[in-house]
């Protein structure tokens, strides 16, 4: 199992997200999966629906759910 990233949120601009963005990047999340999530978090979203669940496994600060897949 891949090892899940913690995203932690830029309050302040101190380069928190950034350091998240290599982070997850190194452990193969692409750079829009970090983005979308960082946005999610800074809006209070925590569920993303998408048939790509896979990208998003590795973030465990967000639920990622196939609606097209059956429950």
């Amino acid at each position: 199992m891949r090892q899940r990233e913690h995203c932690i949120r830029n309050e302040g601009g101190d380069g928190r997200l950034a350091t998240c963005a290599r982070r997850a990047a190194s452990r193969g999340a692409h750079v829009f999966d970090v983005l979308l999530v960082a946005t999610m978090l800074e809006n209070g979203v925590d569920t993303l629906y998408t048939e790509n669940t896979k990208d998003f496994s590795a973030f465990r600060e967000i639920r990622a759910v196939n609606p097209f897949r059956p429950a």
